[in-house]
């Protein structure tokens, strides 16, 4: 069930203009489109859960370039490169999603975070792909830092 839902996830990205490199006319167009990092890296990670992990490396690496300051974008990329044994690499944009989000320091952070990872079907899909690579990687399963308590008080 969970793989028809990606696919269709692939298939609606892939038909979007904003997405589709042919429809662009050079660097200067991707420069004017700010969001279409956000369409590469919907695509890539439809890909990579797909299991297709050299095409999620390509769309991920175009995300990346993009717009470097999306830190989920970075973390998809270290997930990609560690699965495919990229070890460096993973570890540089693993570094790098940290650094913009600190907050974001592991993999039970990131569930707590992101609404549609406490989905049991799309976190076991994530578990098979993404969460391996970003273990690899040196990613943590549970926190390194817990975030500071809050006085009650205030």
């Amino acid at each position: 069930m969970q793989i028809t839902r990606v696919r269709f996830c692939s298939l609606a990205l892939r038909k979007c203009p904003w997405a589709n490199p042919s429809h662009r006319e050079g660097d200067a167009a991707q420069s004017a489109r700010p969001n279409i990092a956000n369409f590469y890296w919907g695509l890539g990670l439809c890909h990579l859960l797909l299991g297709h992990v050299d095409k999620a490396i390509n769309l991920l690496g175009k995300a990346r370039a993009s717009n470097p300051r999306l830190w989920f974008v970075q973390l998809s990329l270290a997930g990609a490169l560690g699965l495919r044994g990229e070890l460096e690499g993973a570890k540089a944009a693993l570094a790098e999603a940290i650094k913009l989000k600190p907050e974001i320091n592991s993999l039970a952070r990131l569930r707590a975070h992101r609404a549609r990872s406490s989905n049991p079907e799309f976190w076991a899909l994530r578990e098979k792909t993404v969460n391996v690579g970003l273990r690899r990687a040196g990613f943590p399963t549970n926190d390194l830092h817990p975030p500071p308590c809050r006085d009650p008080r205030r």
